[in-house]
């Protein structure tokens, strides 16, 4: 089957440091429809669901630049060129929360928004996380880490705490895992 679009060409029009932005000139193949798109080119990341042995959940409360206001998220961080997501998910937990565990679980990835970008989110589970050093965020991150109940987590999620919505993804592909292991 022949893609219903067909790219013409491309125009770099930003290169910043983990964001690269692109129009790109598409053809539609049943009419001839020509039109520009957005692109944005962003590397892929990873989202930890670290569970320490009691069960509790890690959270960092971060700021975030685009929403001007701080919001509470599993931990995570861009995969760097190179880096396999199952060692980034070990790093970026360490170096966000101070806390290690388990090797990593994979529990799937998602597109975060396909319309514009084509990179992806990974989700990880690591479970036995107990705290070995204290957080080394990157210089631009401003996170404090904090241990919930399971149960405290979800109603975030569910009252409107959580407002990051691949903060929300993480909880959807946690939540088969805690079914099938109680």
């Amino acid at each position: 089957m022949n893609p219903p679009w067909t790219e013409l060409s491309q125009k770099q029009i930003a290169d910043f440091r983990f964001l690269k932005m692109r129009t790109r000139r598409m053809r539609r193949a049943r009419d001839g429809y020509e039109d520009d798109f957005l692109l944005l080119e962003a590397p892929d990341w990873v989202m930890i669901l670290a569970l320490t042995p009691e069960k509790n959940i890690l959270m960092v409360e971060q700021f975030r630049f685009g929403s001007n206001e701080f919001s509470w998220e599993p931990p995570g961080g861009v995969i760097d060129a190179g880096e396999v997501p199952e060692a980034c998910a070990t790093r970026e937990l360490l170096e966000e929360t101070g806390y290690a565990g388990d090797a990593p679980k994979p529990l799937g990835w998602l597109y975060p928004n396909p319309p514009l970008q084509k990179n992806r989110a990974f989700f990880f589970l690591i479970e036995n996380c107990k705290k070995i050093a204290e957080p080394t965020p990157d210089i631009t991150e401003d996170l404090h880490p904090r241990e919930f109940s399971l149960d405290e987590a979800f109603a975030m999620a569910r009252d409107g705490r959580i407002r990051h919505a691949m903060s929300l993804a993480a909880f959807f592909k946690l939540e088969p895992f805690l079914n099938s292991n109680p």
